[in-house]
């Protein structure tokens, strides 16, 4: 990688990657989604005061693993949802991905990136219930600058330098679903 970058290591530091900053955009989710992701993996710790999750955006080729890739596992909420991507020898939440390699979305969960003062600063606050809220046009922005990044690798063919999928197109660790009553804990938390 060429860009400026963060290194991110899972809480037991056995997997550790190097993420490009120069296509990022730092947001905060606060969807229900994000919050069922966190409890599922008994990581309540990992979402801010108003259950907001922070992520940087960013696409598939800017994620590099450096060591650890074995304990790449991956969970999806629903049959159908993004890929949720984690750290299986500790739990450690790192990155939502799309179901598919051809939509190299790449959202990396912020919290163990280092060295903190590199990330960009904080676009806007998504599905937040609290206050103050980012403006219609902030989220609007971000999700549009996010979104011409991954039309952007995927137009060139960066996409297909990911860590997540095969060269046939299947995730490296098969998703697990969450069952009825592991969704229902998720969720209500």
């Amino acid at each position: 990688m060429t860009d400026r970058t963060c290194d991110w290591r899972c809480d037991c530091g056995k997997m550790h990657a190097r993420i490009g900053l120069s296509k990022g955009t730092r947001i905060v989710c606060a969807c229900k989604d994000c919050q069922a992701h966190a409890r599922h993996l008994g990581r309540g710790d990992r979402m801010d005061a108003r259950g907001g999750t922070d992520l940087l955006l960013t696409t598939v080729d800017r994620v590099e693993m450096l060591e650890g890739q074995e304990h790449l596992q991956s969970l999806r909420l629903t049959k159908k949802g993004p890929i949720r991507w984690y750290a299986g020898c500790c739990g450690t939440p790192f990155v939502n991905s799309a179901g598919t390699p051809g939509v190299p979305h790449a959202g990396v969960i912020a919290w163990n990136l280092t060295p903190r003062d590199a990330l960009p600063p904080l676009a806007a606050r998504m599905m937040d219930k609290g206050s103050p809220k980012s403006g219609a046009l902030a989220v609007v922005g971000a999700i549009v600058r996010h979104l011409s990044h991954v039309a952007g690798a995927r137009l060139s063919g960066r996409y297909k330098a990911t860590p997540f999928f095969d060269a046939k197109g299947a995730p490296v660790s098969a998703p697990k679903v969450l069952d009825e009553a592991e969704r229902r804990a998720a969720y209500l938390g």
